[in-house]
């Protein structure tokens, strides 16, 4: 077997095709796809491919004459299994081993994985990944839960920049997947108030669950208010996990003295933000 079935966005649309199984080069491996995540990103690359191009056309990543029509072999949360080494890497993991990875491909200059054109995605049946960067699967968690890693990495890296203490008030804003993980972490961590805001009250059992201490429906209530009265001389702490650009010049005014805002939200269109107000 030499091609196998590929995921491609093109022009905002997605389409099965049929291309050559990649061969792996000097420290890659090629693994077959187990379980893949659709994340947001890879919905706002298809709905805003051109803001998404620019940036890596700024980058360095894509050529500045290349066009908005480039395919993008998408799919960067995942599970996957070994199938075999390519030039120049130690091979400590059998073959047949499943693995996850964190979705970049140093060897391609740090492009990366399912969200750059040129390069294959785990919604392809194979892919390339680095081996330096492979991370076993123990045999107990499913391929299913193991493909979430990235986005619980997401949430945990956001988490641990806040470094906040176990007295100061989390606003957790989106509680999608990245949103939950911030959630988890802070519990972890700790923190022992964490408010969950989102406008959809479907997501208010899962966010209790996963530790939000309370749920704030911003559409009904004002969850800025609600922590600075938790706050008393503590910090507020406000993790944006939405990726809707126009919250952050919202929180950027509302925010009371001394709080802290983490962006986690995917943003690649230009926004206007009044940053003076942060300086009060």
């Amino acid at each position: 077997m030499t091609q196998m079935n590929s995921v491609a966005m093109q022009n905002g649309k997605l389409h099965v095709k049929q291309i050559d199984i990649p061969t792996p080069g000097p420290g890659q491996v090629l693994v077959k796809s187990l379980a893949c995540g659709i994340c947001g990103s890879d919905i706002h690359i298809t709905r805003h491919t051109s803001d998404v191009f620019d940036i890596y056309k700024n980058l360095g990543i894509m050529a500045n004459d290349a066009g908005d029509d480039q395919e993008v072999l998408l799919g960067h949360e995942y599970a996957a299994e070994i199938v075999s080494y390519g030039p120049n890497t130690k091979g400590e993991l059998a073959k047949g081993t499943r693995v996850t990875s964190v979705p970049i491909l140093l060897s391609a200059g740090g492009a990366g994985v399912g969200v750059t054109p040129g390069l294959y995605g785990a919604y392809s049946e194979y892919f390339i990944v680095d081996e330096a960067l492979l991370l076993p699967i123990p045999d107990a968690v499913p391929s299913e839960a193991a493909a979430i890693t990235e986005p619980l990495a997401v949430g945990l890296h956001a988490v641990n920049r806040a470094q906040m203490s176990n007295d100061d008030i989390a606003i957790v804003v989106g509680c999608g997947p990245i949103g939950l993980a911030a959630i988890a972490a802070l519990r972890l961590q700790g923190v022992k108030h964490i408010i969950a805001s989102d406008p959809q009250e479907s997501k208010k059992h899962v966010a209790l669950e996963f530790g939000a201490t309370e749920y704030v429906n911003p559409t009904l209530d004002d969850e800025v208010a609600k922590a600075v009265a938790l706050a008393d001389n503590n910090k507020v702490v406000i993790f944006e996990c939405a990726g809707v650009s126009r919250l952050l010049n919202d929180y950027i005014l509302r925010a009371p003295a001394k709080a802290k805002i983490v962006v986690t939200g995917v943003h690649t269109a230009p926004l206007n933000v009044n940053f003076a107000y942060a300086t009060v």
